[in-house]
């Protein structure tokens, strides 16, 4: 991704890899100029988050995005693949982009060569990141178990004629 930014025209940018994966012997091995921070907590993490500007968070299995979602809160838009939790969290080309693997040198550049899309992109995820609760997490979750109760319902008052819908 390196090559990709530089060839782009970015050159005033770093990663900073916070925390320890399977993946990192790999990320040392592929982005020697990237800064490997260790695990944050706290105010630690809260620092890190203020000083990014942008968060790239390439990750295929993580089911909801905690990370991603603390990073809208502090205002920082979000770049993730389209697989997992992560990509429900993001408004697309609003909070943040959602972006394939090969997409995301890309992705970067198209936010951080676009100064007003930028600052967009930044209010509109402090906003969303603010408005985020459990109540609302669940409330999606519920709003998707209504639909699918509703047009299962459909489904089966069809098959029986009934037009009504009742049963």
């Amino acid at each position: 991704m390196q090559q990709q930014l530089t060839a782009s025209g970015l050159t005033n940018f770093r990663f900073l890899i916070v925390g320890h994966g399977a993946e990192e012997p790999w990320l040392r091995t592929h982005l020697p100029g990237a800064e490997f921070a260790g695990v944050f907590r706290g105010d630690a993490l809260s620092r890190a988050y203020a000083n990014m500007d942008l968060f790239v968070f390439p990750s295929h299995t993580d089911t909801f995005g905690n990370v991603v979602l603390e990073a809208l809160a502090s205002g920082v838009p979000a770049i993730v693949t389209p697989d997992g939790g992560p990509p429900s969290i993001i408004r697309h080309g609003e909070t943040g982009l959602i972006a394939r693997d090969e997409g995301f040198a890309t992705a970067v550049a198209s936010i951080l060569t676009n100064p007003p899309l930028h600052a967009h992109m930044r209010e509109a995820a402090r906003q969303d990141g603010l408005r985020a609760s459990w109540d609302s997490v669940f409330e999606d979750v519920y709003d998707g178990y209504r639909t699918l109760h509703n047009r299962q319902r459909g489904k089966s008052t069809a098959d029986r004629g009934d037009p009504s819908g009742d049963p």
